[in-house]
Protein backbone atom coordinates (compact mmCIF):
# COMPACT_ATOMS: atom_id res chain seq x y z
CA UNK A 1 0.00 0.00 0.00
CA UNK A 2 2.92 1.91 1.02
CA UNK A 3 4.74 1.96 -2.31
CA UNK A 4 1.36 2.41 -4.54
CA UNK A 5 0.82 5.73 -2.34
CA UNK A 6 3.75 6.66 -2.71
CA UNK A 7 5.26 5.91 -6.43
CA UNK A 8 2.17 5.25 -8.39
CA UNK A 9 0.23 7.75 -6.90
CA UNK A 10 -2.71 5.87 -6.20
CA UNK A 11 -4.25 7.31 -2.51
CA UNK A 12 -5.67 3.87 -0.96
CA UNK A 13 -7.30 4.41 2.72
CA UNK A 14 -5.25 1.90 4.80
CA UNK A 15 -7.63 1.74 7.63
CA UNK A 16 -11.51 0.53 5.74
CA UNK A 17 -9.84 -2.03 3.94
CA UNK A 18 -11.93 -5.03 3.77
CA UNK A 19 -9.67 -7.59 2.79
CA UNK A 20 -6.51 -6.69 3.67
CA UNK A 21 -3.31 -9.03 3.54
CA UNK A 22 -3.09 -10.40 6.66
CA UNK A 23 -6.81 -12.01 6.28
CA UNK A 24 -7.24 -13.14 2.80
CA UNK A 25 -6.28 -16.96 2.50
CA UNK A 26 -3.53 -17.88 0.21
CA UNK A 27 -3.09 -21.34 -0.94
CA UNK A 28 0.99 -22.69 -2.24
CA UNK A 29 1.75 -25.03 -5.12
CA UNK A 30 2.24 -27.89 -2.39
CA UNK A 31 -1.52 -27.75 -1.47
CA UNK A 32 -3.82 -27.17 -4.69
CA UNK A 33 -1.67 -30.59 -6.29
CA UNK A 34 -2.61 -32.53 -3.42
CA UNK A 35 -5.99 -31.31 -4.19
CA UNK A 36 -6.02 -31.76 -7.28
CA UNK A 37 -5.20 -35.85 -6.92
CA UNK A 38 -9.01 -36.02 -6.61
CA UNK A 39 -11.77 -33.47 -9.02
CA UNK A 40 -12.94 -30.90 -7.60
CA UNK A 41 -16.46 -30.96 -6.82
CA UNK A 42 -17.32 -27.92 -9.53
CA UNK A 43 -15.33 -25.89 -11.57
CA UNK A 44 -17.27 -22.97 -11.88
CA UNK A 45 -16.66 -19.22 -13.09
CA UNK A 46 -18.06 -15.40 -12.46
CA UNK A 47 -18.16 -12.73 -14.38
CA UNK A 48 -18.40 -8.55 -14.07
CA UNK A 49 -18.76 -6.92 -17.66
CA UNK A 50 -16.37 -4.02 -18.62
CA UNK A 51 -18.85 -0.89 -18.55
CA UNK A 52 -17.52 2.28 -19.27
CA UNK A 53 -13.88 4.19 -18.85
CA UNK A 54 -11.58 3.07 -16.66
CA UNK A 55 -14.13 -0.17 -15.54
CA UNK A 56 -12.39 -3.68 -15.77
CA UNK A 57 -13.59 -6.98 -17.00
CA UNK A 58 -13.31 -9.53 -14.54
CA UNK A 59 -13.75 -13.38 -14.79
CA UNK A 60 -12.24 -15.47 -11.96
CA UNK A 61 -12.10 -19.40 -12.12
CA UNK A 62 -13.09 -21.08 -9.12
CA UNK A 63 -12.50 -24.79 -7.78
CA UNK A 64 -14.17 -26.35 -4.95
CA UNK A 65 -12.54 -28.66 -2.90
CA UNK A 66 -15.06 -28.94 0.39
CA UNK A 67 -15.79 -25.63 2.22
CA UNK A 68 -13.52 -23.77 -0.07
CA UNK A 69 -12.99 -22.19 -3.81
CA UNK A 70 -9.85 -22.08 -5.16
CA UNK A 71 -9.58 -19.41 -7.25
CA UNK A 72 -6.66 -20.45 -9.89
CA UNK A 73 -6.96 -18.16 -12.87
CA UNK A 74 -8.65 -15.21 -14.09
CA UNK A 75 -9.49 -12.58 -17.16
CA UNK A 76 -8.75 -9.04 -15.67
CA UNK A 77 -8.23 -6.25 -17.37
CA UNK A 78 -9.90 -2.90 -18.93
CA UNK A 79 -9.18 -3.27 -22.49
CA UNK A 80 -11.83 -1.29 -24.68
CA UNK A 81 -11.66 -4.37 -27.14
CA UNK A 82 -13.96 -6.75 -26.91
CA UNK A 83 -13.69 -9.35 -29.10
CA UNK A 84 -10.07 -9.69 -27.14
CA UNK A 85 -12.46 -9.98 -24.10
CA UNK A 86 -14.37 -12.52 -25.87
CA UNK A 87 -11.51 -14.32 -26.85
CA UNK A 88 -9.81 -14.46 -23.71
CA UNK A 89 -12.70 -15.52 -21.82
CA UNK A 90 -13.54 -18.18 -24.26
CA UNK A 91 -9.33 -19.41 -23.45
CA UNK A 92 -10.19 -19.26 -19.73
CA UNK A 93 -13.13 -21.66 -19.73
CA UNK A 94 -11.12 -23.99 -22.02
CA UNK A 95 -8.49 -24.40 -20.67
CA UNK A 96 -9.48 -24.53 -17.04
CA UNK A 97 -12.35 -26.93 -18.27
CA UNK A 98 -15.26 -24.74 -16.64
CA UNK A 99 -18.47 -26.18 -16.04
CA UNK A 100 -20.69 -23.35 -15.55
CA UNK A 101 -20.37 -19.53 -15.60
CA UNK A 102 -22.00 -16.91 -14.70
CA UNK A 103 -21.79 -13.50 -16.55
CA UNK A 104 -23.67 -10.08 -14.84
CA UNK A 105 -26.50 -8.92 -17.26
CA UNK A 106 -27.37 -5.56 -16.21
CA UNK A 107 -24.22 -3.80 -18.81
CA UNK A 108 -24.97 -5.99 -21.67
CA UNK A 109 -23.71 -9.27 -19.90
CA UNK A 110 -26.31 -11.05 -21.76
CA UNK A 111 -25.09 -10.52 -25.24
CA UNK A 112 -21.18 -11.10 -23.89
CA UNK A 113 -22.09 -14.39 -22.59
CA UNK A 114 -23.73 -15.20 -25.99
CA UNK A 115 -20.57 -14.05 -27.57
CA UNK A 116 -18.46 -15.76 -25.11
CA UNK A 117 -20.37 -19.58 -25.55
CA UNK A 118 -20.43 -19.31 -29.14
CA UNK A 119 -16.39 -19.27 -28.98
CA UNK A 120 -16.27 -21.81 -25.75
CA UNK A 121 -18.35 -24.35 -28.34
CA UNK A 122 -16.25 -23.28 -31.24
CA UNK A 123 -12.91 -24.79 -29.55
CA UNK A 124 -15.09 -28.01 -28.93
CA UNK A 125 -15.73 -27.62 -25.27
CA UNK A 126 -19.39 -27.25 -23.23
CA UNK A 127 -20.12 -24.97 -20.52
CA UNK A 128 -23.25 -23.98 -18.76
CA UNK A 129 -22.71 -20.35 -19.58
CA UNK A 130 -25.89 -17.95 -18.43
CA UNK A 131 -27.00 -14.40 -17.67
CA UNK A 132 -27.95 -13.11 -14.34
CA UNK A 133 -28.97 -9.48 -13.40
CA UNK A 134 -27.81 -8.24 -9.94
CA UNK A 135 -30.47 -6.55 -8.11
CA UNK A 136 -28.78 -5.18 -4.65
CA UNK A 137 -26.65 -1.86 -4.27
CA UNK A 138 -22.95 -2.75 -5.41
CA UNK A 139 -21.40 -0.91 -2.10
CA UNK A 140 -23.98 -2.83 0.33
CA UNK A 141 -23.63 -6.62 -1.55
CA UNK A 142 -19.33 -6.33 -1.03
CA UNK A 143 -19.53 -5.31 2.82
CA UNK A 144 -22.42 -7.95 2.78
CA UNK A 145 -20.04 -10.75 1.65
CA UNK A 146 -16.83 -9.58 2.97
CA UNK A 147 -16.56 -12.07 5.68
CA UNK A 148 -17.77 -14.97 3.56
CA UNK A 149 -15.10 -14.22 0.46
CA UNK A 150 -12.58 -14.32 3.37
CA UNK A 151 -13.55 -17.48 5.02
CA UNK A 152 -14.15 -19.24 1.58
CA UNK A 153 -12.30 -18.16 -0.63
CA UNK A 154 -8.73 -19.02 -1.57
CA UNK A 155 -6.11 -17.39 -3.56
CA UNK A 156 -2.59 -18.07 -5.21
CA UNK A 157 0.04 -17.41 -3.24
CA UNK A 158 2.20 -14.21 -4.08
CA UNK A 159 5.11 -16.57 -5.27
CA UNK A 160 2.68 -18.07 -7.66
CA UNK A 161 2.23 -14.85 -9.82
CA UNK A 162 3.31 -12.20 -11.20
CA UNK A 163 2.44 -8.58 -9.78
CA UNK A 164 1.67 -7.25 -13.15
CA UNK A 165 -0.01 -10.41 -14.63
CA UNK A 166 -4.01 -10.32 -14.53
CA UNK A 167 -3.46 -12.41 -11.36
CA UNK A 168 -1.63 -10.07 -10.03
CA UNK A 169 -3.93 -7.15 -11.03
CA UNK A 170 -6.98 -8.55 -9.66
CA UNK A 171 -5.14 -9.44 -6.26
CA UNK A 172 -3.85 -5.62 -5.87
CA UNK A 173 -7.38 -4.27 -6.63
CA UNK A 174 -9.00 -6.08 -4.03
CA UNK A 175 -6.53 -5.88 -1.26
CA UNK A 176 -7.09 -2.17 -2.10
CA UNK A 177 -10.87 -2.16 -1.63
CA UNK A 178 -11.84 0.01 1.12
CA UNK A 179 -14.84 1.31 3.31
CA UNK A 180 -13.47 4.49 4.33
CA UNK A 181 -12.31 5.93 1.03
CA UNK A 182 -12.95 6.37 -2.76
CA UNK A 183 -12.53 3.18 -5.20
CA UNK A 184 -10.76 3.88 -8.29
CA UNK A 185 -11.83 -0.03 -9.01
CA UNK A 186 -14.49 -1.81 -7.48
CA UNK A 187 -15.04 -4.52 -10.31
CA UNK A 188 -13.33 -6.75 -8.63
CA UNK A 189 -14.48 -6.49 -5.20
CA UNK A 190 -17.91 -6.54 -6.52
CA UNK A 191 -17.62 -9.94 -8.91
CA UNK A 192 -16.15 -11.62 -5.52
CA UNK A 193 -19.64 -10.63 -3.78
CA UNK A 194 -21.53 -11.37 -6.64
CA UNK A 195 -20.38 -14.61 -6.63
CA UNK A 196 -20.62 -14.96 -3.23
CA UNK A 197 -24.68 -14.40 -2.84
CA UNK A 198 -25.14 -16.91 -6.26
CA UNK A 199 -23.32 -19.79 -3.86
CA UNK A 200 -25.34 -18.79 -0.91
CA UNK A 201 -28.42 -18.20 -2.70
CA UNK A 202 -27.80 -22.03 -4.15
CA UNK A 203 -27.22 -23.38 -1.17
CA UNK A 204 -30.31 -21.99 0.25
CA UNK A 205 -32.89 -24.10 -2.02
CA UNK A 206 -35.39 -25.34 -0.25
CA UNK A 207 -35.96 -28.93 -0.07
CA UNK A 208 -39.06 -31.44 0.04
CA UNK A 209 -38.79 -34.31 2.54
CA UNK A 210 -41.29 -36.78 3.17
CA UNK A 211 -42.01 -37.19 6.45
CA UNK A 212 -43.87 -40.54 8.31
CA UNK A 213 -47.87 -39.18 8.93
CA UNK A 214 -47.89 -38.68 13.02
CA UNK A 215 -51.59 -40.06 12.33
Amino acid sequence: ISYRCLYKQQPIEREGLLFPEGKVMRYDDEEIKKLRENPPEIITGQCDTKGKGTDFFVLPCFEKYGDYYYCTDCVCDNSPDYELQYENSANLIVENEMQDCVFESNAGGDRVSEEVQKRVEEKGWICNIRPMATETNKEARIFQCSNWILQHVKFKDKSMYAPKSQYGVMMAQLLSYSVSGKNINDDVADVFATFALRIKKGNGRRKTIIMPSPI
